[in-house]
């Protein structure tokens, strides 16, 4: 396992060419990726900055729940968007966009709405979107957590090394999601609804048998569609149907243990 500092050198080579100007932040370790995006200087927090570390100290996921890898085990960054026309859109794309990182490696991945990535099932990688207002506009910071090697002792999470049985540089790895995000952000300023329906294609949660834990307690249902919002349609089994929203519950699968 390959425990060196995240070279960002080689990130920035990777980057240089691409349409979308990101500027690179890194800090050998933070307590949140996230909070210090947010928190950045006016001069430093723009569209396209990214906060990188190699470790988080009270690393967040959805819910608060905490997150945490050992250092220089995981890709761990935030980045700043402009608030798309449709608030969700800034989570879907870097969803998009670690998916095809991902394959790049050499495996499939899917999503488990609304924020995991998931590879045959096991959890490698959880998504934060927060907004954030500075001078009266309004920014999305969305914060990534990939395992790439570490060996996790959660059930139901694994790793990209896992995987691909193989050793990922990170770097590589990191390349690879800003040259989805750069993809994907010119197709969902032309394109938006093909981007969502490319994101709804790669849900495992349709069509699945879950649990949803809310304010009115614990619920069975199926999985049935997502709305353009991001709001999860459950069809319960009186047949009536309730939409879900991503901050307001836990979910998981009725047929066994899957991450919230």
């Amino acid at each position: 396992m390959n425990l060196e500092p995240l070279d960002v050198d080689r990130i920035q080579r990777g980057i240089a060419r691409l349409e979308t100007p990101f500027t690179l932040i890194y800090f050998p370790e933070v307590d949140s990726t996230n909070r210090v995006a947010a928190t950045l200087p006016g001069v430093s927090f723009r569209p396209g900055t990214a906060v990188l570390t190699d470790f988080q100290s009270a690393g967040r996921g959805r819910r608060d729940r905490s997150w945490m890898a050992p250092p220089c085990t995981g890709l761990l960054m935030s980045l700043v968007f402009e608030m798309p026309p449709v608030p969700g859109d800034a989570l879907l794309l870097m969803t998009l966009a670690v998916g095809d990182a991902l394959r790049s490696t050499g495996v499939d991945s899917h999503i488990k709405w609304p924020n995991d990535i998931l590879i045959e099932g096991r959890k490698v990688c959880g998504i934060l979107a927060e907004r954030v207002v500075r001078d009266a506009a309004h920014f999305v910071v969305v914060g990534c957590g990939i395992n790439v090697s570490c060996h996790p002792d959660l059930p139901g999470a694994g790793s990209v090394a896992e995987a691909v049985r193989a050793s990922v540089n990170r770097a590589d790895l990191a390349v690879q999601v800003f040259t989805g995000v750069d993809r994907w952000l010119r197709e969902l300023s032309q394109y938006p609804h093909v981007v969502f329906q490319e994101w709804v294609s790669r849900l495992e949660t349709l069509g699945s048998e879950i649990i949803v834990s809310d304010e009115r307690g614990q619920w069975t249902g199926t999985a049935i569609r997502v709305e353009r919002s991001g709001g999860l349609r459950v069809r319960l089994p009186d047949g009536s149907e309730r939409t879900v929203l991503a901050g307001d519950v836990s979910i998981r699968s009725a047929g066994g243990f899957t991450t919230a």
